[in-house]
């Protein structure tokens, strides 16, 4: 399987923190990640991958892409090889 990457464009880091419980890996699009700090985040693309840790430190990314001048946000998990592309979840 190829590796992926996340968009090229300008990164900044806008959320950064621990993961509140148990982190079981990417899913689907249903999957909630939420931070201790009340942060939460839902997977925007489909990515399986299961990994299991106790409350890891993750942070997530803004990446303004260079082609369209679009945003996208990735979740990079501590321990993790691979981002996931998320949005905001409210509520």
């Amino acid at each position: 399987m190829a590796d992926r990457t996340k968009e090229e464009g300008v990164e900044t880091d806008i959320y950064e923190g621990r993961l509140f419980g148990i982190f079981k890996g990417y899913r689907n699009y249903d999957t909630i990640f939420k931070f201790q700090g009340g942060s939460s985040w839902r997977q925007d693309e489909y990515l399986y991958r299961s990994h299991y840790l106790d409350s890891p430190n993750a942070k997530v990314v803004k990446v303004l892409t260079k082609k369209d001048r679009k945003e996208i946000f990735y979740l990079e998990v501590e321990g993790t090889e691979t981002p996931v592309k998320v949005k905001p979840s409210y509520g």
